[in-house]
């Protein structure tokens, strides 16, 4: 749906800036999705939350700015494994 370049801002700083493919630009109901995920990116802070530097969701090719968070991409990760993260189990507390 979009593609995730590492970049610096005319300052130096270093970014993250996730573009989304044009395909999806022209659809008016993703577009409305990536304008609300904007938003709440903008709401959201914290240590474990990158930051919003920029954003247009409106341009020709709606882009975000965040910033950078060093670390290995979803690739190089690799699938998640058993035990890394797990459903909760139903208890009966009756």
């Amino acid at each position: 749906m979009s593609v995730v370049y590492h970049a610096r801002s005319g300052s130096g700083r270093k970014v993250a800036v996730k573009v989304v493919y044009q395909q999806f630009a022209d659809d008016a109901e993703f577009r409305s999705r990536f304008r609300r995920e904007v938003t709440a990116a903008r709401r959201a802070s914290g240590a474990f939350t990158a930051a919003v530097v920029d954003a247009d969701p409106d341009a020709a090719h709606p882009w975000m700015a965040t910033s950078y968070v060093p670390g290995p991409t979803l690739a190089q990760r690799g699938p998640a494994s058993s035990t890394s993260a797990s459903p909760a189990r139903p208890t009966n507390n009756t």
